[in-house]
């Protein structure tokens, strides 16, 4: 009865744009001949059979979100090898790999600017956004704004224009009471210019 052969999982790395995940195998000197992948919708699979140079590698991973299977690409490099995958949903992967198996992508947080418990799942399924970054940024406040009573739109003034753009509130109850205060993202430290 011969020994089952399991290949070892090879070292890899990956990165992150806003459509594109490119994972890096790093392994050295592959034949092409001795590589296969697989890309599917919530899953990829790179398989590298054993060669003069490499024992055998298998890579099986279960996508945090769903690529466009058709537009992966490989890229051969002498030092390693490149996996471009395509995300069907233009968002921020929190990992690489999906924690569970679910079906649906996890709620998301209620707001922080109110407290009423805000469905933001129902938010995003109901607009539709054209183009990508920022573009589409800019388009889903102008809907917000657009689509707001005038409290809200209040709100959204003083809080951006106080806060030096650095906040945005829908919330006139909470902003309407005082200042609102500068708040730089994480790693940033507001300066005021002086003459």
């Amino acid at each position: 009865m011969a020994a089952e052969f399991k290949a070892a999982k090879p070292k890899f790395d990956y990165y992150q744009t806003e459509s594109v995940v490119t994972v890096s195998v790093l392994v050295k000197g592959v034949p092409k001949d001795n590589l296969k992948v697989e890309f599917e919708e919530t899953r990829l699979h790179l398989l590298i059979s054993e060669s003069e140079s490499n024992g055998s590698y298998e890579l099986d991973i279960q996508l945090f979100g769903a690529v466009e299977a058709n537009s992966c690409r490989t890229i051969h490099k002498a030092t390693k090898i490149e996996l471009k995958l395509e995300k069907k949903v233009s968002l921020h992967w929190t990992s690489l790999e999906a924690k569970e198996t679910p079906k649906t992508v996890a709620s998301l947080p209620t707001s922080y600017s109110s407290k009423k418990n805000v469905n933001w799942d129902q938010f995003v399924q109901k607009e539709e956004v054209e183009g990508e970054g920022e573009e589409a940024l800019n388009k889903l406040f102008q809907n917000i704004y657009k689509d707001a009573d005038e409290a809200t739109r209040r709100a959204m003034n003083k809080s951006f224009t106080e806060s030096n753009g650095t906040v945005l509130s829908t919330n006139w109850s909470e902003i309407g009471k005082e200042k609102v205060d500068v708040k730089p993202p994480d790693g940033v430290e507001y300066k005021t210019w002086e003459n």
